[in-house]
């Protein structure tokens, strides 16, 4: 027996205006849309009400009989069904990390909404997710947001990304009152990994012009005192909210292709800081840390 199958329709997002009862008006990002079909009219309402992504082709043929075809070619043909964008480095899944209860509440909708690929969240501060670490997974995005900042956390993940095939780390974190997001780090390319940028930043941060203790001197003294320590920042709503809009962006970026968007290959090196109290934005590119011997790896 031959099972037929039908198609899922990806829903674009839309705002509708009510002109009268048999009038529509449908605005979305590629422009605007007058609906006069009663039976569009009501399927488009039903969706934007119960907040619906998705349609199945099933529901369609149901609705519009033997117009079915024609109203999918109209949906499709005006940028209400959309195509979901496709996947670079042949990535098929997404894991989201990180040890912050802000940004884990409201990760999945910032983060993964109309991206093409199976993804999880893992809340780095549940014991029963520590087993994860240690399992392997080929052709994954592992995106990583830390604060608390643990060095010990990010070499567990940095192993756990060396040991999966075709997979790729895209570390964020705060420290010293900024935020990080490194550059994409490859074990199969050898590119800087995690500790070179941290290495950098650290040195950086060692040196006080004006003579006085500097803000890594005393993370160090700590560190030799308690070597778990996990540096934490405050953050406000503003933060989380600049924090997830450079995440999702860089995300976009990197692995969604868009139309006519062309990365050029020292992009892939490029790291950036945001700073969490004025808002400035900085990007540079990354380079290896002379005592880090990810290169040789």
């Amino acid at each position: 027996m031959i099972t037929e199958e039908y198609t899922t329709y990806t829903l674009n997002n839309f705002v509708i205006y009510e002109i009268n009862s048999n009038e529509l008006v449908l605005m979305h990002n590629y422009g605007i849309v007058k609906i006069k079909e009663a039976r569009l009219i009501e399927e488009i309402k039903k969706w934007d009400n119960n907040n619906i992504k998705s349609v199945h082709e099933e529901e369609l043929m149901d609705v519009f009989q033997e117009d079915y075809s024609n109203a999918i070619a109209f949906l499709e043909n005006n940028y209400i069904f959309i195509t979901k964008e496709e996947v670079n480095f042949s990535i098929e899944k997404c894991v989201f990390l990180s040890n912050n209860d802000e940004i884990l509440k409201v990760s999945q909708e910032f983060l993964f909404e109309n991206q093409n690929m199976k993804n999880s969240i893992v809340n780095l501060n549940e014991e029963s997710n520590s087993t994860l670490l240690s399992e392997k997974n080929s052709n994954t995005l592992y995106v990583v947001f830390m604060n608390p900042y643990s060095k010990e956390m990010a070499n567990k993940i940095t192993s756990l990304v060396r040991k999966s095939e075709n997979s790729i780390l895209l570390m964020s974190y705060t420290y010293n009152n900024n935020f990080y997001i490194d550059s994409l780090y490859s074990p199969q390319a050898s590119n800087p990994c995690h500790f070179c940028h941290i290495g950098h930043i650290e040195s950086q941060l060692r040196v006080d012009s004006t003579g006085n203790i500097s803000y890594q001197q005393i993370i160090d003294s700590i560190y030799k005192d308690e070597p778990k320590f996990k540096v934490h920042t405050p953050l406000n709503k503003n933060n989380i909210l600049n924090i997830l809009s450079l995440l999702s962006n860089k995300i976009s970026k990197y692995f969604t292709l868009e139309n006519g968007r062309i990365i050029h290959n020292e992009e892939l090196h490029e790291c950036s800081v945001f700073d969490l109290q004025t808002n400035n934005y900085y990007t540079d590119y990354s380079l290896h840390w002379e005592l880090c011997d990810c290169y040789e790896k």
